[in-house]
């Protein structure tokens, strides 16, 4: 994400709470959230895990016999990834540059990802219909309609 070509991006994993909340987290804190913004976001991954419960105790405490945590989404679990990288590295910005992630790459991730926000004038508000992202018929699709060439 710190390479423009690369965006949009999509960040996502089996279950979309442990990989991708990590790494949405880490994003959030270098663009300046707080922790605590991001541990209610997180948070609320909770309620959206409800519909694949069964299935993660499945495969992540029966097949693995991984504690029942596992498959939470809990804000106190982030806090603890904070308070940890914290201790360890000093900072967030510190854990990145840790990991190969340096100020060069943060300061780019910031660019390409804050813009200023323009608000909406009284004839553009409304509600926003996104339910077609999230509709199963169309996962699977090889075909972009904005990819096609002139």
């Amino acid at each position: 994400m710190s390479v423009k070509s690369n965006l949009p991006a999509l960040l996502n994993c089996a279950h979309g709470k442990d990989r991708t909340g990590i790494v949405s987290a880490l994003v959030l804190s270098c663009l300046g959230k707080s922790p605590d913004y991001i541990a209610a976001e997180y948070a609320l991954s909770h309620d959206g895990l409800a519909t694949v419960k069964h299935r993660m105790h499945k495969e992540v405490v029966e097949q693995f016999h991984m504690s029942e945590e596992f498959i939470t989404a809990k804000a106190e679990t982030m806090h603890q990834l904070f308070d940890y990288i914290k201790e360890r590295y000093g900072s967030v910005e510190g854990y990145l540059e840790y990991i190969g992630f340096g100020s060069t790459e943060q300061q780019r991730l910031r660019s390409h990802l804050m813009h200023e926000v323009v608000p909406l004038s009284p004839d553009q508000s409304g509600d926003v219909d996104l339910s077609f992202a999230f509709d199963p018929s169309n996962r699977g699709s090889d075909s972009d309609p904005d990819s096609a060439s002139d």
